[in-house]
């Protein structure tokens, strides 16, 4: 009987360990993947320094200050609105992001990066979408996970050994298992509406959303009878598929098929809708949650595979690539290798607690109005910006779509189409009013962001504080193309407009209205009475 309870406790503190584990190599995975998407999006987000970042762009820090900014948030990038130092700033977030890439001090990389990607986001927040948030988030309980502890600059300067099958254990795997389970489970409670719980076209609605298809989801749209079903499967697996992280047994296989579910879901959005960074940003920080199974089956997969052609050209890159690292690295730190650490600071893991604490009760907070967060947790909450917010297509779907027109006059009494001059420079920005997708409309995710929050959906006559700064900025824009498009031709106002049309069943759609939200006088875009 004895030994019957002291095998039951055995079982037991294995399954528990089983669930508090992650794969080293997972979580390299996932520091390489992260990195290069924090390169790509600095790299976007260069492309428009002065416009977006600078006081001479559409959102001056007055703006931000006066607001935008919550209280105890903070951003590196407020310190000053000019453009050197932004470009002072973007270049430490590069560096940064470069060291987290290779795993060189991954900790404080990965601490840095969390940094200044909190930075930027509060400094111009009419950027983001839901996938900014979780990449935040996901690089804030990375700061407390061994992500460097293989395939990196780390591992070569360490003085130990550690094998790439080496679990980790700890703590901070499980606030990063629930805090990507909140996700789901959260968002769960927004979906209330009748297209997720009784009509079941949710699917439906948002696959015909024209302000974010693509052109995959447009070919979709013909698969009618499939709608009603991926909703109640999507409803499903955010419910179910978290539940199957946190089952120990049958060798890590739950813990795989629940990975791959919210992948396969995931992936799906992707493939049907323009979602800027939320299109790519869930796949990378559900890598983490890969068990030892995926990379065994992997392991095997190349084993009786290595053959084939395009496996021996990886074997070869990847065996040049180490051979280059030893070369460049090892000699110079035979003398100033370090013990490796897995585990963060007593101090950082108690600190982890309490931001676990913060997140769930900001979450039980945003669901249930009896439960508000105590003032010092709020404050917390404020200045780590852990926002947890999952209300994406609640309660339903949107079934408006909207496009732009920004009327511009020309000295001569002309017009042009100021929407085409800042995002598509090679077409003649000749005035129409004709239906565009906008998500293939504008220069980048970031402008397609930029523009759902110019106006107001409440109140359409209710201008926003920044609106007059945009004015201002297209009509500098115009300034330094007025000769290629016009003859030099001045520009002396822009009018904003709004065309806003809706979804109806059956593939059926209606032009509602057009909306002038704003007009401006150049160069500085006063609002003209």
């Amino acid at each position: 009987m004895q030994n019957d309870s002291k095998s039951m406790f055995s079982l037991g503190k294995q399954a528990v360990r089983d669930v508090s584990a992650m794969d080293l190599r997972s979580l390299a995975l996932y520091r390489v993947l992260i990195a290069l998407i924090l390169l790509y999006d600095l790299w976007v987000r260069s492309h428009d320094l002065v416009a977006h970042y600078t006081d001479q762009g559409i959102l001056p820090r007055d703006v931000v200050f006066q607001h935008l900014q919550y209280p105890y948030t903070f951003s590196l990038h407020m310190i000053s609105g000019h453009w050197l130092v932004q470009a002072l700033l973007f270049g430490l977030a590069a560096l940064s992001a470069l060291a987290l890439l290779f795993g060189w001090r991954t900790r404080l990389a990965t601490f840095l990066s969390w940094l200044f990607v909190t930075s930027i986001q509060a400094r111009n927040p009419l950027l983001l979408d839901a996938g900014d948030g979780i990449l935040q988030l996901s690089l804030f309980w990375a700061i407390f996970l061994p992500i460097g502890a293989i395939y990196s600059i780390d591992q070569l300067r360490s003085r130990q050994t550690i094998s790439n099958t080496t679990p980790f254990v700890g703590l901070p795997v499980w606030t990063y298992l629930l805090q990507m389970s909140f996700i789901y489970w959260f968002s769960l409670f927004f979906k209330v509406g009748d297209a997720w719980l009784v009509n079941r076209t949710a699917v439906y609605y948002a696959v015909h959303s024209h302000m974010y298809v693509t052109h995959f989801g447009e070919w979709f749209q013909q698969f009618d009878m499939l709608f009603p079903l991926l909703t109640r499967v999507t409803l499903w697996t955010e419910l179910y598929a978290p539940i199957l992280l946190f089952i120990p047994f049958w060798g890590g296989r739950f813990r795989l098929l629940g990975t791959i579910a919210l992948l396969g879901m995931h992936f799906s959005f992707q493939l049907c809708l323009s979602l800027g960074l939320f299109s790519i940003i869930p796949l990378i920080v559900l890598l983490p949650l890969l068990p030892p199974i995926f990379w065994e089956t992997l392991s095997r997969l190349w084993i009786t595979t290595r053959e084939f052609f395009v496996f021996r050209w990886f074997e070869r890159l990847a065996h040049a690539f180490a051979t280059l690292c030893t070369m460049l690295f090892s000699p110079r730190l035979e003398g100033h290798r370090r013990q490796t650490r897995l585990h963060a600071h007593p101090l950082l893991r108690i600190a982890a607690l309490y931001a676990f604490v913060v997140i769930f009760w900001a979450n039980v907070a945003s669901v249930n109005d009896k439960y508000p967060m105590p003032k010092v947790v709020k404050n917390s909450y404020l200045f780590l910006q852990l926002t947890q917010n999952w209300g994406m297509f609640s309660p339903n779907p949107p079934t408006t779509y909207a496009w732009y027109v920004f009327v511009g006059e020309l000295e001569d009494g002309s017009y042009v189409d100021l929407f085409k001059v800042e995002h598509q420079p090679d077409i003649k920005p000749t005035l129409d009013w004709k239906f565009h997708y906008l998500s293939r409309a504008v220069k980048n995710y970031r402008h397609g962001n930029l523009m759902g929050e110019l106006w107001d959906s409440d109140d359409m006559t209710l201008v926003k504080p920044y609106v007059p700064h945009y004015v201002r900025h297209l009509c500098k824009v115009w300034e330094t193309k007025k000769d290629k498009l016009a003859k030099g031709k001045e520009l002396l106002g822009v009018a904003l407009f709004l065309m806003v049309g809706e979804n109806l069943p059956n593939h059926k759609r209606k032009f509602i209205g057009k909306h002038q939200f704003y007009a401006g006088t150049c160069p500085n875009g006063e609002a003209i009475k």
